[in-house]
C-alpha cells in the first residue's frame, strides 16, 4: 500500500515527497532474518531501522517493523512491515492509502474506499472530546 502525501489524488507530487509504502505480510520473520532484501530498491545512502534502535526505544512489545531509506537517486521510502495476522484489527487505516498490488483478494484490501484527505481535515471537536480535553488541561 501506498500512504501519505503520494497517495493524495488533489495534491501535484513534488521532488520533496518521500514514499511511505506498508507491506502486509505472512512471514514477517523471514524479513527481518536478512534485511538484504530491501537491496532491490537501489543502491542506499543511508538506512534507518528505528525498531532496533536502543536509545530511548523500551518498547519490546511491536506489531511491525519500518526500514527508512535514502536512495543515491535522491528518492526516499519509508517501508513499513506489518504481519497479515493483525492486519486489519490494530492498523489504523489512513483515508490516504492506495492499495498498489494485493496477491491476497481475501485479505480486504480490496474494500478500501479511494484514497482522499479526510483524515487531515480539521473537525469540530465533540462535546464529550472538549470536556476530557478540558479536564486534562492545566489552565
Amino acid at each position: 500500500m501506498l500512504n501519505g502525501s503520494r497517495a493524495n489524488p488533489d495534491i501535484k507530487p513534488d521532488i520533496f515527497q518521500d514514499f511511505d509504502i506498508v507491506y502486509i505480510v505472512r512471514d514477517i520473520d523471514s524479513f527481518l532474518s536478512d534485511h538484504s532484501w530491501t537491496d532491490v530498491f537501489g543502491k542506499r545512502i543511508i538506512m534507518q531501522m528505528p525498531e532496533e534502535m536502543t536509545i530511548g526505544n523500551n518498547d519490546t512489545e511491536r506489531i511491525s517493523f519500518s526500514y527508512l531509506m535514502l536512495f543515491e537517486d535522491g528518492n526516499r521510502i519509508d517501508l513499513t512491515l506489518f504481519p497479515a495476522e493483525f492486519y486489519p484489527g490494530n492498523m489504523k487505516q489512513d483515508s490516504l492509502t492506495k492499495v498498489l498490488l494485493n496477491k491476497d483478494k481475501e485479505n480486504g484490501l480490496t474494500d478500501l474506499p479511494e484514497s482522499n484527505d479526510s483524515d487531515y481535515h480539521i473537525k469540530k471537536p465533540s462535546k464529550k472530546c472538549f470536556r476530557t480535553a478540558a479536564m486534562n488541561s492545566d489552565g
